[in-house]
């Protein structure tokens, strides 16, 4: 072979394929598209691996400085209760439950497993960033149709911090712990046991909340409301090893207040509760965390001067009973009678709730320390 046949074909060879774009690239353009590539990406962004195999990927929250723009600019995940949180890269794999990293998954603040599961069918996982920089997960009951499948906005609900991303999985084997792979919106699932952003291009099985992920949301609490200090009474915010927290003094006047918006899947005369938690140095005495509810029906209420309330009447937590300084209490308080009223009338489907939020009359010494990301309404 001649030398200008030896130059062409080592030409030819330095053309190498990009899996960006899946075709041939050269140096400029691999240049190009890494910055493109770059400036697309979004802090714990949530996608399936090239090859595609058994694991959910997900990015950092940029934190480290790891995440960057196409102009090298840095991205890091928006404040979640005044805290940046800071989750390193890590995977999940749904055919062994085996994570890699050093990133922390939960499900109800113990480390996650993967749920058992049921040979052909199917189930929801959301995921969602906490202030500590944990992932929390939940999960929905297994169905026989997606269709069937519950709102991911439901079971975003109790899991705090800022939801970013779900995925739609069918089991893969009868097991306990479970095997899944991903299945598209229309019912075509991955061929393998792998997991796939869009199975066959057919219809995507993993969705990116786009408020999510960086993208500009904070989060004041869980199930995404936002906690906000009352003009002139407001709690005073805090952090405690990371965590974001508000405080209320023993005979104080502190106050937050939030706004729950009623689901149009509500149904007229179930009763609605907020759950709210806390923690205190103390390991004896009281604490008592209240609410009133203020209903505002669109078209009838005014959203500065509601006129029909209702008085929460759960008890004062007793913290001798658990006797373990700083671990969390759970406080459930009634927004509405046993009827699904306030005030006397029924609370609808959008409908508008104000919620204020105040300590009694208790005797635990040191400030009650709430834990805004630890809200969830529920509507039954």
């Amino acid at each position: 072979m001649g030398g200008a046949q030896t130059e062409f074909m080592d030409k030819i060879k330095a053309l190498t394929a990009d899996p960006r774009i899946g075709y041939l690239a050269n140096d400029l353009l691999t240049t190009i598209m890494g910055y493109v590539s770059q400036h697309v990406d979004l802090p714990c962004r949530a996608y399936a691996s090239t090859p595609a195999d058994a694991y959910l990927n997900f990015a950092s929250s940029g934190l480290d400085g790891t995440m960057l723009a196409g102009d090298q600019a840095g991205k890091v995940f928006s404040p979640i209760s005044n805290v940046t949180p800071s989750f390193t890269a890590s995977k999940l794999n749904f055919q062994t439950g085996a994570s890699v990293g050093s990133g922390s998954f939960l499900y109800n603040n113990s480390t996650f497993a993967i749920p058992s599961s049921t040979s052909g069918k199917y189930r929801r996982f959301v995921f969602a960033l906490q202030s500590t920089g944990a992932i929390a997960i939940n999960y929905g009951n297994e169905q026989t149709a997606i269709g069937s499948l519950e709102d991911p906005a439901v079971l975003a609900a109790s899991l705090g911090g800022t939801p970013f991303a779900y995925v739609h999985l069918v089991a893969t084997a009868t097991s306990s712990p479970g095997a899944y792979k991903t299945v598209g919106v229309n019912g075509t699932a991955s061929v393998t046991s792998i997991i796939e952003n869009n199975p066959s291009n057919l219809g995507p099985a993993l969705f990116r909340y786009v408020g999510g992920g960086g993208s500009g949301s904070s989060g004041g609490g869980g199930a995404g409301l936002i906690w906000t200090p009352s003009d002139g009474l407001g709690a005073a915010s805090a952090q405690e090893g990371g965590c974001g927290i508000y405080l209320f003094p023993l005979g104080g006047t502190a106050q937050l207040e939030v706004t729950v918006h009623v689901p149009s899947s509500y149904i007229q005369g179930n009763k609605i509760s907020l759950r709210l938690g806390f923690y205190s140095p103390d390991t004896t005495g009281t604490v008592l965390l209240q609410t009133v509810a203020s209903l505002v029906r669109p078209g009838v209420d005014s959203v500065l001067a509601p006129t029909l309330t209702h008085s929460s009447t759960n008890t004062a937590v007793n913290l001798a009973t658990a006797a373990v300084a700083n671990t969390p209490n759970l406080v459930i308080c009634d927004l509405t009678d046993t009827s699904g009223k306030i005030g006397g009338s029924f609370v609808q489907a959008d409908n508008v709730i104000r919620v204020l939020l105040t300590r009694g009359t208790d005797t635990a010494v040191d400030d009650a320390r709430f834990m805004p990301d630890y809200t969830l309404p529920t509507f039954s």
